[in-house]
């Protein structure tokens, strides 16, 4: 998969466009999505590649821990995230074909 994604003008203080600049990211997890956000606020032109095609065609995932942070208050979205909590009672890790390396948590006894 690839996905070309072109900057929108922004009127922050990263407006001006990175002339020449065209960033290249390989994989489409939380960090590559991440900077490629990061680069479309600063107007620098990215292309994303991903290997899979789409989110289900291996077994793949993360846990998050949200803490109560400054951030996340002055958001106003402390209460939200409270609603929407679904705590891990099992972690799974897994090889790169998808196949179960190990597990630990309250599930397996």
């Amino acid at each position: 998969c690839n996905w070309n994604l072109h900057s929108h003008k922004h009127s922050d203080s990263h407006s001006s466009r990175e002339e020449g600049v065209r960033v290249c990211v390989v994989g489409a997890g939380i960090s590559g999505l991440a900077l490629a956000v990061a680069c479309q606020q600063r107007n620098i032109e990215v292309d994303v590649y991903e290997r899979d095609n789409s989110f289900h065609e291996r077994k793949q995932g993360y846990g998050m821990t949200l803490r109560d942070t400054n951030a996340i208050k002055s958001l106003h979205l402390s209460e939200k995230f409270r609603e929407l909590d679904v705590p891990s009672k099992s972690h799974y890790v897994f090889d790169q074909k998808g196949n179960i390396l190990g597990y630990f948590g309250n599930d397996f006894h």
